[in-house]
């Protein structure tokens, strides 16, 4: 950039945030005889400002503050963060500031020295008003970016990525601009002894409202401040039916919120009775924890069910911390619900540990082929033939086996548009957070791309079954993540949905725009890909997080949850609830799947009591 940039950064002396807040005794104002500091979302101001300076040369960064003469303390410390001036706004110590006074104050200081951009805290923890970052834009007729955590300048423009409802927003505008700033665009750094030092000799400018033209009268009188009813202690039940008799007779919420309450209570009385009507046909002991089953979905193999096992093997070695070998089993089954065996096992594989598996939707080399990923970071594929499964010799090392990188989950391409590009496609993702495409030549399978997509465990990888150059990811950062498999590129981020990891996503293969999420938080939702802002569903599947999801073979309106602790649940999606369970499982559900020869019939594993059952899930 060939002219220098000023970016002004305001900044506010709150309340700490670590001191608890009282009503002072003439119940005016708050007890403001406490500790202060400058306000955090200022400070995260304050640090942007300083990496820009230190990314772009000849940045001018100065600190401006309205307040008393103790102001001056939040100046010095942002002057100790690497702010290079600080201009001190001085009002008395009755006078009251209110945000409108604030970005006129700020507006006047704009029009004197020219600010090609002005970075605050979207809001001050001691109002929370919010609202003085648009008034100061309104006032100076500039564009404003609210809510930031990620703002980057090319030339005289500035891209900024917003956090709104549901995800992220990218805008892009031209200097001189208003931004405010969110939690997550930066840690700020703290103020080393040497830059408090010199922060002592950093130009200070004092100047007061009056000088400026500017009445910092207050428009808003407060009448008083009480602080809010303390809390009852609260009672312990024995019954649902005891609670409800509590709150007919005892609690004293109006009529609105009672009747809410009463029927969510009753609504969840009822699915929790319905979710325990599912029984166990038939179950078989996995000898390993197990931790996915999948039904072929072709006809002339509906038969066949695949389980997936994963053990942690007893330490050989002495040496305290030593790695433990992950081996694991891979079994086929042949599934007769209605005959003297309804479980038989036709075969067992030894392999390293498994960690997830599925069935192409179209056949390769004319046979149906299971993929398989596991804790050796590979992608096994075995093909069906005469009821045995047959390793393939095209298996991929996707990560390095000295890394220990496990290979968590894996989807085909082909599940709606089974066409040879499609079919010879897979997704798969690792426990680094990175994403892997294979797609197949005419040779062999390849390792097309892989990228890192997250900072944490990526713990499912999807395909957007209508658009495969759609996939979608999930991990331990409580984040989904939409990409471009063209290039690579995230296209939208969620954040705010999830309150955990995402652990489970699905897209529906009956409806185009359909998409199935769930996370250890408990909760599945349903989005329209069309719009990842905010989800058209959320469902409860209370005491288990979310480990797969599953749509119907036939239905669009059902979906299989392995809900982890809670065991395994059939969903309406149309309604919006759980209609049925299966709760036979001692152990974490991690794999279920419905079988595509007889559609209602479903099979569910558990992990530490290493068991699989089948039943009926027709509810």
């Amino acid at each position: 950039m060939s002219n220098p940039l000023r970016i002004f950064v305001p900044v506010k002396r709150v309340i700490d945030f670590a001191v608890k807040v009282r009503v002072n005794a003439a119940k005016t104002d708050v007890d403001r005889t406490v500790k202060h500091s400058m306000n955090p979302f200022d400070e995260i101001a304050v640090e942007e400002a300083v990496r820009i300076k230190e990314r772009i040369p000849k940045t001018e960064v100065v600190a401006i503050s309205c307040g008393t003469a103790k102001a001056q303390e939040t100046l010095r410390t942002a002057l100790a963060m690497g702010a290079d001036r600080a201009v001190h706004v001085e009002v008395k110590e009755d006078s009251t500031l209110q945000p409108l006074a604030v970005a006129k104050v700020l507006q006047a200081l704009a029009d004197k020295d020219k600010p090609d951009m002005f970075i605050l805290g979207k809001q001050a923890i001691d109002d929370d008003s919010g609202q003085t970052g648009q008034m100061l834009a309104g006032l100076l007729n500039w564009p404003q970016a609210t809510f930031a955590s990620k703002i980057e300048i090319e030339g005289q423009a500035v891209k900024v990525t917003r956090e709104i409802d549901g995800g992220l927003e990218m805008v892009s505008t031209k200097m001189p601009a208003v931004i405010t700033t969110d939690l997550r665009l930066n840690e700020p750094r703290y103020a080393s002894l040497p830059n408090i030092m010199k922060a002592k000799k950093k130009p200070l400018v004092k100047v007061t409202p009056e000088e400026l033209g500017i009445d910092i009268s207050p428009r808003i009188q407060t009448l008083k401040v009480d602080e809010p009813s303390k809390r009852e202690g609260g009672r312990k039940v024995a019954s649902v039916d005891e609670l409800l008799e509590k709150l007919k007779n005892e609690a004293k919420p109006d009529n609105c919120v009672r009747e809410a309450l009463l029927g969510n209570l009753v609504m969840d009385a009822k699915q929790r009775i319905a979710s325990q009507k599912a029984s166990s046909i038939a179950s078989v002991d996995t000898i390993y924890s197990a931790d996915s089953t999948e039904f072929c979905p072709f006809p002339d193999n509906a038969e066949y069910l695949a389980l997936g096992t994963y053990q942690l093997a007893e330490a050989t070695d002495e040496k305290e911390g030593a790695p433990r070998e992950r081996k694991g089993r891979l079994y086929l089954y042949k599934v007769d619900p209605n005959g003297p065996m309804p479980l038989q096992q036709q075969q067992a594989i030894d392999t390293p540990a498994i960690l997830d598996m599925k069935w192409n939707h179209a056949l390769v080399d004319d046979r149906p082929v299971l993929g398989v990923v596991d804790s050796l970071g590979g992608l096994r594929l075995y093909g069906l033939e005469a009821g045995q499964l047959k390793a393939n010799s095209d298996d991929l090392q996707l990560t390095k086996e000295e890394t220990g990188v496990l290979a968590l989950s894996l989807d085909w391409a082909g599940r709606v548009h089974q066409n040879v590009s499609h079919s010879y496609q897979v997704a798969t993702s690792h426990s680094n957070g990175q994403l892997s495409l294979v797609r197949a030549s005419e040779a062999a399978w390849m390792l097309e791309h892989q990228w890192t997509a997250h900072d944490l465990e990526a713990w499912i990888v999807a395909f957007n079954y209508w658009d495969t150059n759609i996939l979608y990811s999930g991990a331990d950062d409580a984040t989904l993540k939409v990409w471009d498999t063209r290039t690579q590129q995230c296209a939208l981020v969620n954040r705010r949905t999830y309150q955990m990891g995402v652990t489970a996503i699905q897209s529906s293969p009956h409806q185009e725009h359909i998409l199935a999420t769930g996370s250890y938080d408990e909760h599945i939702h349903l989005w329209d890909t069309r719009n990842m802002r905010t989800p058209l569903t959320d469902i409860h599947t209370p005491g288990g997080g979310i480990w797969r999801l599953k749509w119907h073979p036939t239905r669009q309106d059902r979906l299989l949850s392995a809900s982890m602790h809670a065991g395994a649940f059939v969903i309406d999606t149309h309604e919006a609830k759980v209609i049925q369970g299966f709760t036979d499982h001692k152990s974490m559900a991690y794999g279920a799947d419905w079988s595509f020869g007889s559609p209602d019939l479903v099979a569910s594993c558990s992990f530490y009591d290493h068991v699989m059952h089948i039943w009926d899930g027709s509810a």
